[in-house]
Formats: structure tokens, sequence, C-alpha cells
């Protein structure tokens, strides 16, 4: 990961893009150009290429909301 990841804050709204499936419910995210590991913990099927607005849930570990609907749609959780 860059920069971009290291400054975010509990709260913040970021934008991803799903740069790759990976199986067994792990995706690889975009946020801002850092790629990232991400658990999906949502009801959705993403796909590649989908676009995601999440919110910070937790910096350490980081944990992302969806925006739309947090309660329904669950959480993207970064893999260390």
């Amino acid at each position: 990961m860059k920069f971009f990841v290291d400054r975010l804050q509990v709260g913040d709204v970021v934008n991803a893009k799903v740069a790759e499936v990976l199986g067994a419910g792990e995706l690889i995210i975009s946020l801002n150009g850092d790629l990232a590991r991400a658990a999906n913990e949502t009801k959705r099927q993403l796909q590649k290429g989908d676009l995601v607005k999440l919110r910070v849930a937790t910096t350490n570990p980081l944990s992302l909301r969806v925006v739309e609907d947090e309660r329904r749609h669950g959480r993207l959780d970064i893999v260390t």
C-alpha cells in the first residue's frame, strides 16, 4: 500500500474500485491507486470494475463499510 491508505481516518468516505475478484470472498480493491486485499463481508456479488463508496469504520485494522446502506450491505475488511 502506498500513502493514501495510511492517511485514512475514521469517518472518511472513499471510492474503491474492484481490481480483481480472487474467489472465496476475497477481492483486490484500488483505493486512489493503493491496492489492498479485502475480505468481502457484504451481501453483494462484487465484480471486477465495480465502484463502491466506502466509509472508514476503523483504521487498525482497516475496516470499510459500504455507504449506501451500511447495516444492510456490510463491510470490506483489509486483509493483512
